[in-house]
C-alpha cells in the first residue's frame, strides 16, 4: 500500500509545475519581449479591462475546468482522455474530499480506469483547479 500512496503522490509531484505554470498564466502573454512595452493606461469605468482577467482564487467554474483540462492534456498518457470523462473524474475527486473521505482513498480513486501516477496526477490537478479548498491535503503531502 505504501508503494501505492507513493507512485500517486509522485503523479501529484509531476503536476505541480504545470499546474503552478497554468495558474499563473492564464490570460497572461505567452510571449517573452526583447524590449520594454510602454505603459498604457489602467481599465477605468469607462474603459473595463482588468474585471475580466482571471484572479487566481477569482476565476469561474469554467475557467477553472479549462485549467483542469489543460493540466491533464499536458501529461502524456492522458492525452487522449475524452475531457468530460476526466472532468467527471476530478469533480467526484473534490466531493469525496468534501465529504470527509481520506486523501490517500481519494487519490488511488481513479485507479480503475487509470494507472496510479495518472490517477494520482488527475487528483493533484483537481485539487488545485476544481476544489482548491483542499489545497492544504497537498501541502501536508509535501505537494504545493
Amino acid at each position: 500500500m505504501a508503494v501505492i500512496i507513493a507512485a500517486a503522490v509522485a503523479g501529484v509531484l509531476l503536476l505541480g509545475g504545470a499546474i503552478y505554470y497554468l495558474v499563473n498564466t492564464v490570460g497572461t502573454a505567452s510571449v517573452v519581449q526583447a524590449t520594454p512595452t510602454p505603459l498604457r493606461p489602467l481599465p477605468t469605468a469607462e474603459a473595463p479591462g482588468l474585471d475580466r482577467l482571471p484572479v487566481p482564487g477569482n476565476r469561474s467554474d469554467a475557467e477553472n475546468e479549462q485549467i483542469f483540462l489543460m493540466a491533464i492534456q499536458s501529461q502524456q498518457s492522458l492525452k487522449d482522455v475524452e475531457p468530460a470523462r476526466v472532468l467527471e473524474m476530478g469533480r467526484t475527486m473534490c466531493t469525496a474530499l468534501d465529504s470527509g473521505t481520506p486523501v490517500s482513498e481519494v487519490m488511488l480513486s481513479g485507479t480503475d480506469e487509470f494507472s496510479v501516477v495518472d490517477s494520482g496526477f488527475i487528483f493533484g490537478a483537481a485539487v488545485v483547479a476544481l476544489c482548491p479548498q483542499h489545497q492544504e491535503k497537498l501541502n501536508r503531502l509535501g505537494i504545493g
